[in-house]
């Protein structure tokens, strides 16, 4: 099992990530949270060392959250929450440029 994932990716985890997904295109107030929530999670750049205490702490609010919004829902890996980072970066970039 890889430290950072915390489990392979199995059918159960892709439809609770794809239901995440639709969460956050229904409620467009729901991503705004997450990704303002996920500005502030830093992990190491050695992905040898452990998570720091600020952002495990950080990640189980994010996953609290995240719990609301869905049932069953087990919660995201350090990778998973920098992937969420990135798409929510990503989407923002996009929107300012669209501003434009």
């Amino acid at each position: 099992m890889d430290r950072l994932t915390g489990e392979g990716m199995d059918a159960r985890r892709s439809e609770e990530l794809r239901a995440l997904y639709s969460a956050l295109l229904e409620e467009p107030r729901r991503f705004d949270e997450l990704a303002n929530m996920l500005e502030q999670y830093e992990l190491p750049h050695d992905p040898d060392e452990e998570e720091p205490l600020a952002a495990r702490a950080l990640r189980a609010l994010i996953n609290m959250r995240i719990g609301g919004w869905l049932r069953d829902f087990r919660g995201l890996t350090p990778r998973e929450t920098l992937e969420w980072k990135l798409i929510a970066a990503h989407a923002r970039i996009e929107a300012a440029a669209e501003e434009d």
